[in-house]
């Protein structure tokens, strides 16, 4: 047999207290004679995570899916294929993360919340840069926030903002979260992940659609009591001028003209799109106040 022990750093590298965390297999794959890989043991270091496993001393592949749990919440799912090379005789591994559940923890509380992403799916299946900056400008408590607050996020992605805000309930009123059709069962999981199922409401709003933005208004009236938004938070939506056209518009009907704050945490990919975003919010009647910029990030407010 042969013993190895490879790193698993990218998956396990979110983790909060590494020396917490547990490795299970999901799935054991067997080659065509029947042998198994087996997990003997898992340790970690810091940032360093390690697994070692024990193969047979044959040719062949295996396959294994395999969860990783810290503080009995899921952190990752791993699916790995090694192949056993009988001329060299040792253990190669590729692995592939399926899934991965990012802990963030609110500043000044003891609760933390867990993202699951979808490695290998569509744009918005992963908490990119923009959100978190987002996410750690609204913890903290810049924002001239209300019990009375309505907030609507477009293009939620993983659901990040949205159910940190239905998470430290600073809103009695539910708050909105809206994507695309193929991004709403990931943005259902993490809200239901979360526990806040009561007062996180995810819609769907394919931005040039009419129909979604009039299911999307009533939707706002019948939960808001037919009142209109405060905050309209978005993250990372401005990729191209098309989609910079559709956000523009579809934020000029849905805002409330004279009390709607809109957040925009937008990344800067050349210099250009760094005067467009002040441009087109000035075309559109809005004006653009830098707030922050981080990391080639700018959080912009429009009003």
């Amino acid at each position: 047999e042969i013993i190895v022990c490879t790193e698993f750093n990218e998956p396990l590298k979110y983790s909060l207290d590494p020396s917490a965390m547990t490795l299970s297999l999901l799935e054991n794959g067997l080659d065509s004679v029947g042998n198994v890989v087996e997990i003997i043991r898992f340790t970690s270091s810091e940032d360093v995570n390690y697994i070692t496993l024990r193969a047979p001393c044959k040719a062949g592949c295996f396959y294994l899916k395999v969860e990783v749990c810290v503080e009995n919440k899921h952190l990752a799912i791993i699916s790995s294929e090694f192949t056993v090379s009988k001329s060299r005789n040792c253990l190669e591994i590729n692995y592939t993360l399926l899934q991965c559940y990012r802990p963030f923890t609110i500043e000044g509380s003891n609760r933390t919340l867990y993202i699951k992403e979808d490695y290998g799916a569509t744009l918005g299946s992963h908490v990119y840069d923009c959100s978190i900056i987002l996410f750690e400008f609204l913890c903290s408590g810049v924002s001239s926030f209300t019990p009375q607050s309505r907030f609507l996020e477009l293009g939620a992605g993983c659901g990040l903002i949205g159910i940190y805000l239905a998470a430290i309930n600073i809103s009695q009123l539910p708050v909105i979260v809206t994507d695309k059709q193929s991004q709403l069962d990931l943005l259902r999981d993490n809200i239901l992940l979360n526990g806040v199922s009561d007062h996180c409401v995810p819609l769907e709003l394919c931005w040039e659609s009419e129909q979604h933005l009039q299911l999307v208004q009533e939707r706002m009236r019948v939960l808001w009591s037919g009142q209109g938004m405060d905050f309209l938070l978005a993250s990372d939506v401005l990729y191209d001028s098309e989609a910079a056209r559709a956000f523009f518009s579809l934020v000029r009907r849905l805002a409330t003209a004279g009390s709607t704050r809109l957040l925009l945490a937008q990344r800067l990919r050349n210099d250009q799109q760094r005067v467009s975003v002040e441009e087109q919010a000035t075309q559109w009647g809005f004006g653009a106040r830098r707030l922050c910029e981080r990391e080639a990030v700018v959080l912009w407010e429009l009003d």
